[in-house]
């Protein structure tokens, strides 16, 4: 560990300023007035300049509960919650009441430009064999 500061020598004592011609020692004062504002000059647009330029918004990095990170954090949503919930619409979160249903509720304020669901490939079947009953190959018991 290092710090900085008086006494943080090895005998307890401040360890001593390099001195000679190529060190200058000088104490820093905050300025007594604020910096004045900068004006800014008009000039022309840019060459790249496009008026009909838009910035879009959204998430092309979603999990649902068909992936094992996401599932094994308490989602349980689905790939259409995932889109509802980009289009705007108030979503279920968890964790859930002992009736199975969500306890809290997810809106954006502004429905996303676009989305995309990207759900893990690997362990897809697993996941929906270890969490769906009506799985044709239900895991073992015990």
């Amino acid at each position: 560990m290092l710090a900085c500061g008086p006494g943080d020598g090895p005998d307890g004592d401040a360890e001593p300023r390099p001195t000679g011609p190529n060190y200058v020692t000088q104490e820093w004062s905050p300025p007594s007035s604020p910096a004045a504002p900068v004006e800014l000059a008009s000039r022309q647009p840019c060459a790249q300049s496009d008026p009909l330029r838009q910035a879009f918004f959204g998430d092309l990095h979603t999990h649902t509960a068909f992936s094992l990170d996401a599932l094994g954090r308490g989602g349980f949503q689905t790939p259409d919650d995932a889109y509802r919930f980009a289009r705007g619409e108030a979503i279920g979160l968890g964790p859930l009441d002992d009736e199975g249903q969500p306890t809290r509720v997810a809106q954006l304020v502004r429905p996303l430009d676009f989305a995309a669901v990207t759900d893990h490939s690997e362990w897809l079947g697993e996941v929906s064999v270890c969490t769906d009953p009506s799985s044709p190959n239900p895991p073992a018991a015990g």
